[in-house]
């Protein structure tokens, strides 16, 4: 080699065996896109089957026609910094106001206890991607629907995450897929109004521009953005700076107060909660009609109140023990759902936590009526 070029290239190599046969060695010319196709298959393999390097490198050892280890090595890391260029992943901090603003307009941070990456540079990506596939996500005069979301999981016993995604709604049941949520934001924290203030800062002028002018792409075609919310209860009223549903007033969309929930009679406008403590909202640029509540928390909540009031209602009577108790459960096995009554060390009776299916399950079939006699178990059922 000199000055990194190769000095010759094999091009044919003419072999000639025992029988004085003519054996023709051909090689291709190196075709660099190609090669790159095979290392980035390999890459992806290695990635999503959790392969380490030594792995691979073992691997490699004992399977001649595969690609030498440090040649994957060094395309994961062209890979790498082909990904920060396209969708720059930048840190910020939860703690400390932002001191240095780029060229793109957002805020660097000196400390780091969250990262977060452009939705633009996400849409720059992936709208191509859309209007290609077959059939078409998005054609032309299409309104691009996109859907943030939020919420926090512990990781280990002391490690708090939260994670803000956006996903396309365009998508329809695609976006129910984890692959189709494309994360945001990602910090080390809680779910606090003053934490998720900061993210807040981050994404408000964005969203707004988004929403008020919508997107270019590269051919210079302007799509439309509508934004969207969605979220467990929770992480929606603190997003929407409103009090918690313990409160006086407590809901996301209307004025209705803690002593008329149970009045289905009446009529609620979603002119929005005007009534309780109301902070600033953290996502301006959201309209009001589009926070949409996480329909999933919203069955696990209800279901659990309704079991909570039958079953309340059920253990009162002397004789759940020897025999209402056994008819639950036996009613639980018919529908093929594992259930049982428990007591717990307090010595008050408990019972099993099911799972969304088997909530739903149970809603649609459990028999109401053999414990509630009368027409009061008929309109429950």
């Amino acid at each position: 080699m000199e000055n990194e070029q190769p000095i010759f290239h094999v091009h044919n190599i003419q072999l000639m065996n025992f029988n004085q046969e003519i054996i023709n060695l051909k090689y291709q010319p190196f075709n660099k896109k190609v090669e790159n196709s095979k290392l980035d298959a390999i890459v992806r393999a290695c990635d999503e089957s959790l392969l380490s390097r030594d792995s691979y490198s073992r691997l490699a050892a004992v399977e001649p026609q595969l690609i030498r280890e440090h040649h994957v090595a060094e395309r994961r890391i062209e890979i790498t910094d082909i990904m920060n260029r396209a969708i720059n992943i930048k840190t910020f901090s939860l703690d400390r106001q932002p001191c240095i603003q780029d060229e793109t307009g957002f805020d660097q941070y000196e400390t780091e206890d969250g990262a977060y990456r452009s939705i633009r540079s996400i849409l720059t990506i992936l709208l191509p991607i859309w209007k290609q596939s077959t059939p078409p996500v998005l054609i032309p005069g299409d309104t691009i629907k996109l859907k943030l979301g939020g919420d926090s999981h512990n990781v280990g016993r002391k490690q708090n995450h939260v994670m803000t995604t956006v996903c396309l709604l365009n998508e329809g049941k695609k976006v129910l897929q984890p692959n189709n949520q494309y994360c945001i934001c990602l910090y080390a924290g809680y779910e606090k109004y003053e934490m998720l203030t900061n993210i807040s800062h981050i994404f408000k002028d964005e969203l707004s521009d988004l929403k008020n002018n919508g997107f270019f792409d590269s051919d210079g075609v302007c799509w439309p953005v509508e934004l969207f919310f969605c979220g467990d209860w929770k992480f929606m009223y603190i997003i929407m700076g409103l009090n918690a549903p313990n409160a006086n007033y407590f809901c996301l969309y209307c004025n209705c107060d803690i002593e008329s929930r149970w009045d289905m009679d009446r009529i609620w406008e979603n002119t929005g909660n005007s009534k309780c403590k109301k902070k600033p909202p953290l996502f301006p640029a959201i309209d009001q009609e589009n926070y949409i509540p996480d329909e999933l928390h919203l069955l696990l909540r209800i279901s659990d109140v309704l079991m909570e009031c039958l079953f309340n209602d059920l253990i009162k009577k002397k004789e759940f023990e020897k025999q209402i108790k056994p008819v639950i459960e036996a009613a639980f096995k018919e529908l093929s759902i594992q259930f049982e009554f428990f007591k717990s060390v307090d010595n008050k009776w408990n019972w099993t936590s099911l799972m969304g299916p088997d909530k739903k399950k149970m809603l649609k079939n459990f028999p109401v009526s053999r414990f509630i006699f009368g027409a009061r178990g008929e309109d429950i059922e």
